[in-house]
């Protein structure tokens, strides 16, 4: 991601998410002059929670991330599903963070929503959807809250013309953060590159 690290967006990625956080803002204040091509971000997001269970657990005691990823690719194949009214199929893993341990007895909470949705580069009759999952340790002892984990998940729809299915809309962003993560796929979509 351009922003990793602290550093600076490219200045094309940067104007990219300032137009989007512009028809975000113009959606949530005028919501009968938004685009009826597109869907607030928070209005995609799904969510679950659960225990961690000691069978869920690693060599070293704590749970394995192979069983998070698994439960964050299943809440993303759900999101992209709802989202974009067809079955998804993954057409990639864009990242996989691993922030702090997550141990057995853990309340888990993940939650996702769509950073982006529009044409798959170089294919018409596909559409790409960009699913981001974090998942955070939920203390309701302490009030607190920690983010253990972040994954992001590319899928592929189709979009057969007069196949009856909905539209693929574009997903509009909830925050910053949101809206330099999909303005860098606009943009890398632009240029032709992959998503």
């Amino acid at each position: 991601r351009a922003a990793a690290g602290g550093a600076p967006p490219p200045p094309e990625v940067a104007a990219a998410a300032s137009l989007l956080l512009t028809e975000a803002r113009d959606a949530a204040d005028l919501p009968s002059l938004a685009s009826p091509d597109a869907v607030p971000g928070a209005a995609t997001a799904r969510s679950n929670l659960f225990t961690c269970q000691p069978q869920h657990r690693n060599l070293a005691g704590r749970v394995f991330g192979g069983f998070l990823m698994r439960r964050a690719f299943e809440l993303a194949f759900a999101a992209a599903y709802a989202f974009a009214g067809r079955r998804p199929a993954l057409a990639g893993v864009e990242e996989v963070s691993f922030l702090s341990p997550v141990s057995v007895g853990d309340l888990l909470r993940l939650t996702s929503r769509v950073l982006h949705a529009g044409p798959m580069p170089g294919d018409a009759a596909r559409g790409a959807v960009v699913v981001a999952v974090d998942a955070h340790v939920v203390r309701p002892e302490r009030g607190d809250t920690a983010r253990s984990n972040t994954f992001v998940f590319q899928y592929s729809v189709a979009l057969a013309p007069g196949d009856g299915g909905p539209a693929l809309k574009r997903a509009l962003p909830s925050s910053e953060a949101d809206a330099l993560a999909a303005a860098e796929y606009v943009v890398a979509a632009g240029r032709g590159g992959g998503l």
